[in-house]
């Protein structure tokens, strides 16, 4: 799209070039179709760098449960009731980063972080499932759901938790 108006401001300048016939004014023209294309340039730039974006391949928490079913299963055995009604922590649907696929204890495991949208600083979960889904952890601190306090779900080991807590960096 970028490169189509580039090029209908350079064929309407070119066309006004042939029709003014001062050399003063054809001047006029061209500068004004080179602040034009400095514009479109600058505003094309500055759009593509400041959209999100997201690399071919990347997997969010709220796509776990439909990309790695029988691990989110484990994920969802190990969360409490009590915490069941928070989807951005049953389901995954919370302001989060892309998941990534970590080698652990000659394993492949899901590291995760996600948080309450609209209020992150005080509601925030990591989660770490093995891709086979044999085991979950996660590391809750939330306001509403344990009170502000470190949770560990999962019975994670002290090697375990070192990952946990290191996900929420």
């Amino acid at each position: 799209m970028y490169w189509k108006v580039q090029s209908r401001v350079h064929s309407e300048v070119q066309s006004r070039v042939k029709i003014k016939a001062s050399s003063g004014i054809k001047r006029m023209v061209l500068s004004e179709a080179l602040l034009a294309t400095a514009l479109i340039v600058s505003f094309g730039t500055s759009l593509t760098s400041t959209l999100p974006c997201r690399a071919a391949g990347e997997v969010y928490p709220v796509q776990v449960p439909a990309k790695y079913p029988k691990p989110f299963a484990a994920y969802k055995k190990i969360i409490p009731v009590a915490w069941r009604k928070a989807s951005w922590v049953y389901t995954l649907q919370g302001t989060a980063e892309p998941v990534r696929t970590i080698d652990f204890k000659g394993r492949k495991f899901l590291l995760g972080h996600v948080c309450k949208p609209h209020d992150c600083g005080a509601n925030q979960l990591t989660f770490l499932i093995d891709l086979d889904g044999s085991t979950a952890y996660a590391l809750a601190n939330s306001f509403d759901l344990t009170h502000a306090e470190d949770v560990m779900v999962g019975s994670p080991d002290p090697e375990t938790i070192k990952v946990l807590r290191k996900g929420l960096e």
